[in-house]
């Protein structure tokens, strides 16, 4: 019975009103009451559940993007756990995203940021270092400005040492021992290396008088190290490559590349080294004063990949577009083990023992060494980098997040 009703209506009942039509108009009335206080119910309830679908998008919006939706046949399916993940600050380059022991990591504008394989930021540190360079051995960390004076040590957890040197940086690398080594500009010579041991003193210093460092990288024990150089003579450019004994002053030799620039050298963990050009990738070892030449033969380098395990890959492209690139896997040594010709923009490479990735045009395909593609998946139209996690997933670099994607096998 509804509140009020016998107040209300105890007249018609008084006034002899037969007792069909008052059962008649009892349950009329009630029928009415009920339906309006189901319609009621109703729009309250679509009102809270709208609400709640509300909230819930915009607390999950970053997970219910185009990554993390599963296209079947695109191939692209994301991982569960914390990615995407923001990137804190405002861009971070391709060099500056690395990936060691399943650990990401990477330099933006303003922060230095350690992420697990769960997304989780175990470091995420605020720096004010203009033009940040990032390079990491094992869980050592350097990062440096390029042009400036700055620069600092870091582990997964804390910042070791800040530094602040008195000539212009080109260039620093880090031991997993935390030895490390920087290559800068002179106030007397071309150029200078000054090398670190563990605790910040300082330990061994050389001055370049025939040619202008470009990079600098330091061996696995933190004993040696190999520079790369440029000079100009009669308006021909050409490459050194110095390598070290920090035990005795003078160099143990020097490689020559004519006509040629040294842009990038890697120090392997047994001593082999690489020095990438833009018309040569060349190949020695630390006790040989020999090196095995790759020429481009008129190809454009348009990126390469050093895995510090296997050796580097690189892609060059026979066009003006810079598509058509052939992609091929060096170890060491400098023995060619894939050479796998695409008709691909290749943006970026990543590789292991079992497969090689390449990023084109938003998406990422899976080769065997033998050419075969394996996978294909959309990654994101904004991707940048990326790393592989395993043969099954790969990180990837987005202009704003980090994403964590699996791939499908075609």
């Amino acid at each position: 019975m509804i509140k009020g009703y016998h107040k209300k209506y105890r007249r018609l009942t008084d006034d002899s009103v037969s007792s069909e039509y008052n059962t008649h108009f009892n349950k009329a009335f009630l029928n009415k009451s009920k339906h309006l206080i189901y319609s009621k119910m109703l729009k309250v309830s679509l009102i809270l559940l709208l609400c709640f679908m509300i909230v819930f998008f915009i607390v999950n919006k970053n997970r219910l993007s185009i990554f993390n939706i599963d296209f079947s046949q695109k191939g692209i399916k994301s991982m569960r756990l914390g990615y995407p993940v923001d990137i804190t600050g405002h861009r971070v380059s391709n060099g500056n995203f690395n990936v060691v022991d399943d650990y990401i990591s990477m330099v933006s504008d303003t922060s230095f940021v350690v992420m697990n394989k769960k997304g989780k930021k175990l470091v995420n540190k605020q720096h004010s270092i203009s033009e940040p360079i990032l390079k990491t051995a094992g869980n050592r960390a350097i990062l440096y400005s390029v042009g400036g004076n700055d620069a600092q040590i870091e582990n997964k957890t804390d910042t070791l040492y800040k530094i602040n040197l008195s000539n212009n940086i080109v260039s620093g690398a880090i031991s997993p021992l935390g030895e490390y080594v920087f290559v800068t500009d002179s106030d007397r010579y071309l150029s200078e290396m000054v090398a670190f041991s563990s605790n910040g003193l300082e330990k061994y210093k050389y001055y370049f008088a025939d040619y202008y460092v470009t990079d600098v990288a330091i061996s696995k024990d933190g004993k040696s190290a190999v520079v790369s150089g440029i000079s100009s003579v009669d308006g021909i450019l050409n490459s050194a490559v110095y390598i070290f004994n920090f035990s005795k002053q003078s160099p143990r030799f020097i490689l020559e590349y004519p006509e040629d620039f040294i842009f990038h050298v890697e120090y392997f963990s047994d001593k082999s080294i690489a020095a990438i050009g833009d018309k040569l990738i060349s190949f020695s070892k630390y006790r040989k004063n020999k090196k095995v030449d790759y020429f481009y033969n008129n190809k454009t380098l348009t990126c390469c990949e050093v895995n510090p395990n296997l050796g580097v890959a690189i892609s060059l492209s026979s066009t003006l577009d810079n598509r058509n690139c052939e992609v091929i896997i060096f170890d060491k040594y400098g023995n060619i083990k894939s050479n796998i010709n695409t008709d691909l923009k290749v943006d970026s490479i990543s590789y292991n023992n079992d497969v090689i990735a390449l990023l084109s045009d938003g998406y990422i395909y899976e080769y065997t060494y033998n050419g075969k593609l394996k996978g294909k998946a959309f990654v994101g139209n904004d991707s940048k980098k990326i790393q592989l996690l395993s043969s099954k997933s790969a990180y990837v670099l987005g202009i704003n997040e980090v994403r964590l994607i699996k791939i499908k096998f075609m």
